[in-house]
This record gives C-alpha cells, structure tokens and sequence, in this order.
C-alpha cells in the first residue's frame, strides 16, 4: 500500500494498492519534490468518475507507468469532492493550456505548485491522436532535466493568466436589472431543442438550474412559450433513459441528442436540483407525471444515498462489474425470464425493449414510450424487474458526506415536501440537518465554522463557500416547514461567519476562506456549472436574510455579489442559472409569510404551497429575537400568518380563505 491507505476518500482509497507512490495533497508531498528536484504529478478526479477508473486501470496500476512516475516524479493524488479550491485552480490552468478540461485531470506542477503543463485523460501508449501516458512522462522528464528554466518560465506566465480569471472584473449595481433576466430568456430559447427538449446537442446534460430560472420568470410573467421549454424538457428526461426507470433517480447525462443512452452515474447534487423543479413544474401544471418523477427521485435518494447517520452519500458508479451501464441495461430474454411472455411483452413495449437492442452487447437501456395509464398497468411488473434487478452486482457507491451537497439535498427534501405534502420528506430533512449541524459545526473565536467532509467517523477538511451557502440555504428552508427555532438562527450565524470570512470587499464572496490554505489564486468560483456557485447560494440568502432581519447590509451585500459578475451575465447568461434568480428575488421584492403558533400552522403554510410562489418564501417559528417575528404573536390561541414585505405587513390573519387573499397577486 502506498500513503493514500490512510485517507477517508473512497476514490483515493481506490488508488491505495497501485504501484504508484501516491502522496495525499499536503506539504509532505511538495516538501519532497523540493528537496530532491523533481516535479510533482497531480492527478484530480472522483470515485464514479469513468475515465478516471479508465486511466487508473491502464496506467495507474501498470508497473512499467508506476516506475516512471516513482523515478522521476512526485505523485499526487487528489479527490476534487474533497477540495474543490485545488481543483479549480488547476482546471482553470489545464483550460487555458488546452482549451479544454475534465477529468480525470493530470498536471504537472513544479515544487511549488506552479502549473507548468497538463491535460486530461491520456491513455498508456499513443492513439487516438492523443499521445501516451509513457510519452508524456518521458517528454516532461526530459523537459523538466534540459530546459527547466523554460518550464518554470511557463509556469509563472500559466499562474498570471490563472489569477487573472480567479478574479474577473466586476460590475456595479447599475449593471444589473431585469434586462439580464430578459437576456437569459432569450439565450436558453435560442439553445432549447424543441424535438427531444433541453438545451443545445449531445452530451446533454439536464440544466436544473436553467429550468428552475425559467419556471420562475414564467410564473412572473407567464408564456406559453417559456412553459413549454420546460414542461417538454422535463417530460422528454422523465421518459428517457437519463431517468432511472425501474429505481428511480437521474444519471449524469445523456451521450446522445435524445435523452436515451445516459452516463449512467448518480450524483447526490443532480437529484436534489432536479426533484424541486419537478414538484414545481406539478405546482405549476397539475401533472401528475411531474409529481411522480419528485418523489421517486426523492426516494431513491432516501433509499439507496441515505448512510445510517441520516445524511445523504455523494454518488453511485457508472461501473458495474468492470462494465459502464451493466446493471441498469436489459434484454428481452432477461425480461421474458423474470416476467413470462405474457407480462413481459407488455413491459417491453412500455420500455422500447421490442424495438431492438440500444446499447452495448446486444442490451437496451429502458425508456418509457407509452403514457402514465400504461406505466401504471405495468405497475406489478416494474416491481418484479427492481426486484431481479436487484439481485445483480451493485455500482460502487461514494458514500463520503459533503455539507454541500447534503446542503442541496436537505432543501430539496423541505421544498417537496412542502409542495407534495410529504411529512416525511420533511423529517428526513430534519434529520439530515441535525446531523450536519452536530458533526460538522464547530466553534472558533464566536464564529460558527464548518468542515466540509465525513467518512468511517472522521469529519475533516475546512467548509468551502459552497458547504456554508448550501447549508444557509437549506436551514432556511426548513425554517419554512418547522417551528424549531434552531434553523433560523443557526442559518443566521453562518451568514454572519461567511461575511467575516469570505467576502471580497470588491463585493460577492471567495471560494476560500480568509483562514484557510492559500493557493496560487484566490478565486470567486463565479459560475453555475453542475451546481450552483456558491456567489449565487449567497446572493439569495443575502435577500431572506434581509427580509428577516432588516439588516440594509444584506440587501447590499446581495446587490454587490449579483453585480460582481455583471459582464459575466451579460456576456454568458447561460452559465448562470441560480444567481439570475437571486436576481430575479432583488427586482422583485420577496413577500415572507410568518406564522406563529399553532394550532391550524400546517394548513396556513399549505395555503402557500398550493400553487408555485417564487417570490414566496415561509417562516414558521416560535416568537423570538430575529426582528421579523417581533410583535408577532398567535391571536386568540390559533395560528396566525402575518403576510409581510420589507417592513410592511398587512393585518395578522388565521384562515386558510384570510391568508389566500392577502397572498392574491403575490407570485
């Protein structure tokens, strides 16, 4: 075994047994490069990441590679889930080298940590016009011994184009308004595919953020055609093979333009995104399908990603058995043999398994092509394939705890469960939180801190902006659906640590805080890519902050993150689809309805539920110090709403047919 036998990642603990003499990211590593005048390898990428299983299989346990890289180089192993700010820098570095980035991420650094050349997958020899693992090592060797000067020279120069995009140029206030929000419309139209829905061509990947922004413009203003993109987009992934048919859940994304042949791995952050756009979508629509799709997402979450601690794992492997796909795909025999010929013919029209094989050796992936009345004849049989399914070789599964993502996850749970009506999704929230709260809080000097991740009982690694963006998020949606004053006042305190750790001066926040490891660049992490940045998490807290507080200073603070990107938005409105609706909640005020005391609370917080309110946003908690339930108390023992925006509320009321009318014309 090498040093990775001591971590907790389960992808650097796949790499413990390789011939390669990996470090873990740490000055031991670089300590040694230094002393012995030799450039360190580092090598990015995550547990369910394919080509990452790929190159380590090819290169990483091939003795003659190990050698190599044990000679003449200092090997670093990194899980970027574990640190997202080492990831950033050096994917920013391998992008501008190549144009291009992606993981597995392979770069070659000098001693110290300056970026001198790197790419992405190479296979062990040369093919594929990409050149081999052996010649890169050897080309970098005899570059690294010949002309080290000049590897350091582009070193230097590769670290100045890096710090120069962790910190792109800012907007001011007046920079943002509702044109942007016109923009981004514009933009996601132009790229909408309207044949199989979603946006742009293969890989497709499902763009929650982007469906979740247009859903709350067209609840503002509405379009039919706005409503289309997205009820299409959501129906056409709902029904292909992007979507766990028998189990539930969404893979990465899709390899063609149809939604049909997917990546077929399962992140933690792609579900928790996509279930509260379809229980807004059913909020919306009334559609059945679209509730369906919630809460078997949501299930298969509480099943299948859920640890004994009540939190939620990071991710399901594509891999099965050696074999990308293998457990999801099915023939007709296998159908016909877990079936009969009777049931199975009819399941198999359902999932397109009569129309030919769509997959590797002979196998189809199941897509639904019949309506939800033959789904649910088929009821039975989808029981009996999950059944048989289940007796296969499972994907490996990450079962590492990220704040972040648990952030994600615990929203989603309180927001559907509070559009579905599900108790217990809402209890499963409380429980994920309590644990998060309990095992990655601590506190430091008055503040409250967060680590950001937990594996085999060890909770480490300093939270990034995103865990303390998330987590805000997430307690303040719990805040809508549970009286415990914990989650308010909690969420509360970690505005106040991410102010006095992360902000920029120059408005929005950093990746890093203040205290924490410096790397070459401090970066702003400015983009929503496959989640959201955590800038964009922050800019809307900062508004339900403010309408909490009446601290001016959040409102300010929300303006300055939103314009600290403003030639970013402008420029690539795709790219933005969370901190366009934190935009869209500072043009248009936020309506809070707090309701205190009960009895009758769950039916006045149902009352704002019963169709979609983006700009609605539930406080439900005990009279305390946080300024918006001042003077706020229950009338005559029942439970009482107060219906307020900035300072102004209207008068208290206590009916499900009072609270509809002073909610007339809030959307």
């Amino acid at each position: 075994m090498n040093r990775l036998e001591h971590e907790t990642s389960p992808y650097l603990l796949q790499h413990k047994d390789n011939p390669v003499d990996w470090y873990p990211w740490g000055p031991e590593a670089f300590a040694k490069a230094e002393a012995e005048g030799k450039p360190v390898f580092l090598s990015i990428g995550y547990s369910s990441c394919h080509w990452c299983h790929v190159m380590a299989h090819e290169s990483f346990e091939n003795d003659a590679i190990a050698a190599l890289l044990n000679r003449n180089f200092v090997s670093v192993k990194v899980d970027r889930e574990e640190r997202p700010d080492v990831d950033e820098i050096y994917m920013k570095a391998v992008i501008t080298l190549t144009g291009q980035g992606g993981w597995p991420l392979s770069v070659f650094l000098t001693p110290d940590k300056k970026p001198f050349y790197g790419g992405t997958y190479f296979p062990p020899v040369d093919r594929w016009g990409r050149p081999g693992f052996t010649s890169v090592l050897t080309s970098i060797d005899r570059i690294w011994r010949d002309q080290r000067a000049r590897a350091v020279e582009s070193a230097d120069e590769l670290v100045k184009h890096v710090q120069a995009e962790a910190a792109p140029v800012a907007g001011t206030r007046s920079d943002v308004g509702p044109e942007l929000l016109e923009r981004a419309v514009a933009a996601l139209d132009a790229s909408f595919d309207a044949t199989d829905g979603g946006f742009g061509s293969a890989p497709k990947f499902p763009h929650a953020m982007d469906l979740a922004l247009l859903l709350r413009l067209e609840a503002r203003r509405p379009s039919p055609r706005v409503r289309t993109i997205v009820t299409h987009s959501l129906r056409s992934m709902a029904y292909g093979g992007i979507y766990d048919q028998l189990g539930g859940g969404f893979h990465r994304y899709s390899t063609d333009d149809h939604w049909l042949v997917p990546h077929f791995e399962k992140m933690l952050y792609d579900n928790a995104l996509l279930a509260p756009v379809y229980a807004e979508a059913f909020q919306v629509t009334g559609d059945p399908l679209f509730a369906r799709i919630a809460r078997e997402t949501l299930d298969w979450a509480l099943l299948e990603m859920r640890g004994s601690e009540r939190a939620f794992h990071c991710a399901q492997d594509a891999d099965s058995e050696g074999e990308e796909g293998k457990f999801f795909a099915w023939t007709r025999a296998q159908f016909d043999a877990v079936l009969g010929a009777k049931d199975a013919e009819r399941a198999a029209a359902l999932f397109g398994v009569d129309r030919g094989a769509n997959f590797e050796h002979g196998t189809n992936v199941l897509h639904q092509t019949g309506d939800e009345a033959e789904r649910a004849a088929c009821a039975g049989a989808i029981r009996a394939l999950l059944a048989a399914r289940a007796t296969r070789v499972r994907p490996g599964q990450d079962d590492k705890i990220l704040v972040e993502w648990n952030g994600l996850m615990i929203s989603a749970l309180a927001r559907c469960g509070a559009a579905l009506r599900e108790p217990r999704y809402v209890d499963a929230a409380v429980a994920a939180a309590t644990f998060v709260l309990d095992t990655f809080g601590f506190e430091s000097n008055g503040e409250l801190r967060l680590l950001r991740t937990y594996r085999a009982g060890k909770a480490r690694v300093g939270g990034f902006l995103p865990d303390y963006a998330n987590l805000i998020e997430a307690l303040l949606d719990l805040s809508a659906v549970s009286a415990d004053p914990r989650w308010m006042t909690t969420a509360l305190r970690l505005v106040a640590t991410v102010d006095a750790r992360f902000a920029d001066p120059a408005g929005g926040y950093h990746l890093v805080a203040s205290d924490q490891e410096a790397m070459l660049a401090r970066s702003k992490d400015p983009y929503d890519n496959a989640v959201p940045s955590g800038n964009s998490t922050m800019a809307a807290n900062l508004v339900r902050a403010y309408a909490l507080t009446g601290d001016a200073q959040r409102l300010d603070a929300a303006w300055g993150t939103v314009a600290s990107v403003a030639p970013l938005l402008r420029e690539t409105p795709h790219g933005f689809g969370r901190m366009l609706q934190a935009l869209d909640l500072l043009v248009t005020p936020p309506t809070a309805v707090v309701i205190v005391g009960e009895p009758g609370a769950d039916d006045l917080a149902a009352v704002v539920s019963e169709t979609f309110r983006p700009g609605v946003f539930v406080v439900r908690a005990a009279a305390g110090d946080v300024p918006v339930l001042e003077g706020k108390s229950p009338i005559d023992g029942r439970a009482t709403a107060y219906v307020c925006v900035g300072s102004s509320c209207k008068a208290p009321v206590t009916t499900a047919a009072a609270l509809r009318a002073a909610l007339a014309g809030s959307t």
